[in-house]
């Protein structure tokens, strides 16, 4: 089926309501729609004067009826129409909404999609936002710019070419991203995802600057190698490469297997002096050339003997004869070292009948020593054991550590000392300082003139006094007690002094230069003294704290705590509605001293009951004289 347009096709219809439309016959001057042909589509337009109908109708031959298979524009809301009896025209047309067309601006806009089935020849630019189907050949005089947009290869739309992203195009092949171009790079998008050519399908040659693989290299040819080295992921100096039946590997010859016998037809590797480079020579070549007149017969013809490998005894000593002395001499900086193997490296020196020996070993493994000890100087001596009993005389002892009891007769110390153990001293005078790791009881007079640092306890049985000037400190030197001037003592800390106890009494005035904080009640036997205690000033609140204020206003208050309000600063207003009524009534025994409360022309004043009676008695006399 194929949409088909056709000039000049007409004619006539009765259908009813919503019906397919049978067709009566072309009209005078134009064609029937047969011209479209069975089973194809065409634009139509059906209208009776008065109503119409625009849509996608296919004819079909059977009948002579076209269907209304999709209503683009009608009178019924767009809808298709329902008519009623009578004739109505049927045409071919073209409609607005399918029409190709050139716009104000020279342009060819197209809002779908496009098929062309034949050649596209291009000379300016094609731009759109849907897809441009192609079945022929595109020809194009200018570029072609898809700005952005998927270029589609293949027919099931899977395999494409994008640069949605900037300086970068993708290769999409069978609905995966699998190549990636950028600017100096072609890269897969998966790590090792993408082969280079197949096992059937090579490259011919390939000329790189670096190869780079984290997997294995398969040379099915010669590998010629231009420059000067093979470098390998081991390129410790001394290994020989050596092939194992699989591959080449870096290999110490000592890793080699061992030949416990040497048979003469065991060949060695030897540079041929007189030239050809590396060669082999059998053992029995060797052997005879050893044996020419050239040769060594005796270790003592060698001027500079070396050892190859280890030198083993087998049961036998090193000597010397006619009394010469056996000589190891390292050179430069080197040292004789006695190797330690299951024990630590030791020397034994046996006495002239070789019966007894004593040893002189090296601290275990476990000590992690690494020291040097130093023979002592100056005339012939005897060195001083852990174990044996010596006398010392006239030795200095620098920081020593004695463990144990020590009975000294005069013990002169100009150094620290440091007792791990409990020291019981008559009396000690010592120039240094002292580091006491324990109780230290002293029950006579302990005089320092350096620091002294108790970490265990201090035990004293008589009064201790401290020199002018000089602290007891904890921790660090910020927190101590000292007495820094005569009559004083100051206690000091960097952040809290804590005083714990259920009383504290403290006989004498408290002077505080900071902020005190009482989490407590405050209980005052005398008097509160403030910074200002100006006469008549009160505390007042300010919702943080009382402050000293002056009275001020119609009021004002004694030291004795006596108030005055302001003879003439009582009003009305001041005074509540109870004021008389809430007193105590008097209900007889008026009196003409008692007192009335009265405003005479705004002005309060006091009133006698008499000066009342006055009044009323002369008012009652002149109504009665009014009345007759």
């Amino acid at each position: 089926m194929a949409l088909v347009l056709a000039d000049r096709i007409k004619e006539t219809s009765t259908t009813t309501g919503t019906s397919t439309y049978v067709l009566l016959g072309a009209a005078a001057g134009f064609e029937a729609f047969s011209t479209i042909g069975n089973g194809n589509t065409t634009y139509y337009c059906c209208t009776d004067g008065v109503d119409f109908e625009v849509g996608i109708g296919t004819y079909n031959l059977t009948g002579t009826t076209l269907a209304r298979t999709a209503i683009l524009q009608s009178s019924n809301s767009d809808s298709v129409v329902v008519w009623g009896s009578g004739s109505r025209t049927l045409f071919c047309t073209q409609p607005a909404e399918k029409a190709v067309f050139l716009d104000a601006s020279g342009n060819m806009p197209i809002t779908n999609n496009a098929t062309i089935g034949g050649t596209l020849d291009v000379t300016g630019s094609i731009e759109g936002a849907s897809t441009l189907a192609m079945t022929g050949l595109i020809t194009a005089n200018a570029k072609i710019d898809l700005n952005g947009t998927e270029l589609i290869l293949d027919a099931d739309a899977d395999t494409s070419i994008t640069a949605d992203t900037d300086d970068q195009i993708d290769i999409r092949v069978a609905g995966a991203d699998q190549i990636t171009i950028k600017d100096g790079a072609i890269s897969p998008v998966t790590d090792s995802d993408i082969d280079l050519g197949t096992t059937s399908l090579r490259y011919k040659d390939a000329f790189i600057d670096t190869i780079t693989t984290t997997g294995n290299v398969t040379v099915g040819g010669d590998l010629t190698i231009t420059g000067d080295d093979l470098t390998m992921a081991t390129n410790t100096a001394g290994l020989l490469l050596i092939a194992d039946g699989t591959n080449f590997n870096p290999t110490a010859v000592g890793d080699l297997q061992s030949i416990s016998t040497v048979a003469s037809g065991d060949v060695f590797l030897a540079v041929d002096a007189s030239g050809g480079g590396l060669k082999q020579i059998t053992r029995s070549a060797v052997v005879a050339g050893l044996a020419t007149s050239s040769a060594i017969s005796n270790l003592s013809e060698d001027d500079t003997p070396q050892l190859g490998g280890n030198l083993d005894m087998n049961g036998s000593d090193i000597v010397t004869t006619s009394n010469a002395t056996l000589d190891l001499a390292p050179n430069g900086t080197g040292t004789v070292v006695v190797r330690g193997n299951s024990n630590s490296g030791a020397i034994v020196f046996n006495c002239e009948s070789n019966s007894h020996g004593q040893t002189v070993q090296a601290q275990p493994h476990s000590a992690s020593a690494t020291n040097t000890m130093l023979l002592p100087e100056g005339a012939n001596s005897t060195l001083v054991s852990l174990v044996s009993a010596d006398t010392l005389t006239n030795k200095t002892l620098t920081t020593p550590t004695l463990t144990g009891t020590s009975v000294v007769a005069s013990l002169d110390i100009s150094g620290d000392i440091d007792v791990d153990g409990t020291t019981n001293l008559d009396v000690v005078d010592i120039d240094g300082a002292v580091n006491m790791a324990t109780t230290a009881l002293v029950t006579g007079v302990l005089t320092t003139t350096a620091a002294t640092v108790f970490n265990g306890g201090f035990a004293s049985n008589a009064d201790s006094t401290m020199g002018t000037d000089k602290k007891i400190i904890f921790r660090d030197a910020a927190i101590h007690i000292s007495s820094t001037a005569d009559g004083d003592l100051s206690i000091a800390a960097d952040d809290e002094i804590d005083l714990t106890s259920t009383l504290i009494d403290i006989n004498g005035n408290v002077e505080i230069s900071g902020t005190s904080t009482l989490t407590g009640n405050v209980t005052l036997g005398a008097q509160l003294i403030m910074p200002d205690v100006t006469s008549t000033k009160i505390l007042v609140a300010d919702g943080t704290s009382y402050q000293e204020v002056s009275v001020s206003g119609d009021i004002t208050i004694a030291n004795t705590g006596a108030v005055t309000i302001a003879a003439t600063s009582v009003e009305g207003s001041m005074l509540n509605n109870n004021a008389i009524s809430g007193q105590t009534a008097l209900t007889s025994g008026l009196a003409l001293d008692d007192e009335l409360f009265v405003s005479d022309g705004g002005t309060l004043k006091r009133m006698d009951v008499s000066v009342l009676t006055a009044v009323t008695d002369d008012n009652a006399t002149a109504l009665a004289i009014a009345l007759g």
